[in-house]
């Protein structure tokens, strides 16, 4: 899905909307495992979905995000569940086994799909690279820390992580695409991180 939106919308848009994967945790957590969400952290939820709302909202050369924002909260909606998921069903496995088996496991689903739109002309070396990059440093080893991480403190706090997706996104899209930072992307990435900070930071507070 994220592969998907950034073929579609500026990186920086994708970017954004990975912010929301705090939301969602703390959500699913609410939902499936009674874990309780603060007043405060209700207030930062709404100003988190009206983020997302403003991101779905804007365009870029002329044309609509909408899709590729939608996407990509679609995609921080899975990461709500699995962070969870793996936090009380995984647990007693070592972290490196786990992010061998997510990676393992979802080559094998996306591969009927890779078949199928695989394209007619040569892939150029650089994109083998670029692939190999992904999939090897920025989904294994990441995978490989996020998950580290999730066994030490829960699935809610390691979701915080994603404080940091929006602003290195966006300063990448821009050092190396050359890509703008548009009026909506800079509201919707102001009240996405504000809400999650106010949740987190109250609950942290308040224990």
């Amino acid at each position: 899905l994220f592969a998907w939106a950034a073929q579609r919308a500026p990186a920086g848009v994708v970017a954004i909307s990975n912010a929301t994967v705090v939301m969602f945790t703390s959500i699913v957590a609410f939902l499936l495992f009674g874990e309780k969400i603060s007043k405060p952290g209700t207030v930062g939820l709404l100003l988190g979905f009206i983020g997302v709302a403003a991101l779905a909202s804007g365009k870029t050369s002329g044309g609509s995000v909408l899709p590729a924002a939608l996407a990509g909260v679609f995609a921080s909606i899975l990461y709500g569940f699995g962070g969870n998921f793996t936090k009380r069903y995984l647990h007693d496995l070592p972290p490196s086994a786990v992010a061998a088996g997510t990676v393992i496991c979802a080559a094998i689903v996306v591969a009927p799909l890779a078949v199928v739109t695989w394209p007619s002309t040569p892939i150029p070396a650089l994109s083998w690279l670029s692939a190999v990059m992904l999939g090897a440093l920025c989904t294994g080893l990441a995978y490989f820390l996020y998950y580290r991480l999730l066994y030490r403190i829960g699935a809610p706090r390691t979701s915080t992580v994603t404080y940091l997706v929006p602003l290195f996104g966006v300063i990448w899209a821009w050092v190396f695409l050359s890509e703008p930072l548009t009026l909506s992307m800079a509201v919707a990435g102001a009240l996405i991180l504000g809400g999650v900070a106010l949740s987190q930071q109250r609950a942290s507070a308040k224990k």
